[in-house]
């Protein structure tokens, strides 16, 4: 029952899906004005003009420039919320920030991990004219009965709040990173990111995931229709193609081969080259950078729910290892 923090796009982005599924074509500076800026001398003009009229599909799958800071420069690390010193700024800041920073390459050229579901929750503000907070939790949230979810954690809950520890890069142990007693989680953001800032339950998860499995349904309670999710689980890659092949340098992504990218998580194209022979295919997943992890696999109607407190581990090779075990033990436990 612990509640944990999480730096996974998910829960917010198949809550912004639901509502961006009729706007992903349209350009994104109808709902982000800010991206006109693209036309100012920020960017190369043979990349102003098709960045101008990038879809919002383009962003919901993170096939755009926008970069989180780890796999590009300091500047994003530097001008955005993820920066402590930055804790002030709201999603108009943020959009502000964003026009400041030059684009990594043109939206749909290549992949990148990015700041793009973060844009997102951005639009979902500016359409339904409320918080990404308060559209989460009336669409998604609150009907699906996910009651620890949200981006704070509410002082009767705060006794069960788990602290998050960081991986040493040179491997000999771990230190504290975010003590449960003093965290930023217990605090209501000036930023809801849609990227990567909210918390939740094990428990909660799993009602998610039964949304997903469901067909988009849990219960009584439909939320998606079936089409829908068959789109938001697709792979958004022209010719069916991996990651690989659409990263243009290494971005830092751990799991690539394989690999294809939906509207909001990755999707098992090639079993054989992915993380595991006995994973299936279609599998939709995604972790989080606190070492956790999700999957739900279509073909045996199994979902899969694994959460941990430890910072930087998925990026190291007994991190990615043990994940590959968990699904390998589960995978041949099946019949």
């Amino acid at each position: 029952k612990d509640i944990i923090d999480l730096d996974q796009e998910d829960l917010a982005c198949y809550g912004q899906v639901i509502f961006l599924g009729g706007l992903s074509n349209e350009p994104m500076a109808e709902y982000r004005p800010a991206m006109n800026f693209l036309g100012n001398g920020a960017v190369p003009a043979y990349l102003a003009y098709t960045a101008k009229l990038a879809g919002v599909r383009r962003f919901i799958y993170a096939g755009s420039c926008s970069v989180y800071g780890y796999t590009v420069n300091e500047l994003y690390d530097e001008k955005l919320w993820s920066n402590s010193a930055n804790s002030a700024m709201n999603s108009q800041n943020a959009v502000d920030t964003l026009a400041t920073i030059p684009l990594l390459y043109s939206p749909g050229g290549f992949w990148n991990y990015s700041v793009a579901i973060d844009v997102l929750g951005i639009i979902i503000e500016r359409v339904t004219e409320q918080s990404l907070a308060t559209f989460l939790e009336s669409s998604l949230f609150a009907p699906l009965g996910m009651l620890d979810t949200g981006f704070k954690v509410e002082a009767k809950d705060q006794n069960r709040f788990a602290s998050c520890y960081m991986f040493r890069e040179d491997e000999t142990g771990f230190d504290l990173a975010d003590a449960a007693e003093g965290s930023k989680y217990l605090s209501e953001p000036a930023f809801y990111s849609g990227g990567g800032g909210a918390v939740s339950t094990i428990d909660d998860y799993m009602k998610f995931l039964s949304l997903i499995s469901g067909n988009g349904a849990s219960g009584s309670v439909r939320i998606l229709g079936p089409r829908t999710v068959d789109l938001f689980l697709s792979n958004q890659f022209e010719d069916g193609v991996d990651i690989e092949v659409y990263q243009k340098t290494d971005t830092g992504f751990p799991f690539s081969s394989g690999i294809g990218h939906c509207l909001g998580g990755a999707v098992n194209i090639d079993p054989l080259k992915a993380l595991s022979p006995v994973s299936a295919r279609g599998e939709y997943f995604w972790f989080g950078a606190a070492f956790t992890l999700f999957w739900y696999d279509p073909v045996e109607d199994v979902s899969v729910v694994f959460m941990s407190q430890m910072l930087n581990y998925f990026r190291n090779y007994d991190g990615i290892n043990i994940m590959r075990d968990i699904r390998t033990i589960i995978g041949t436990s099946l019949t």
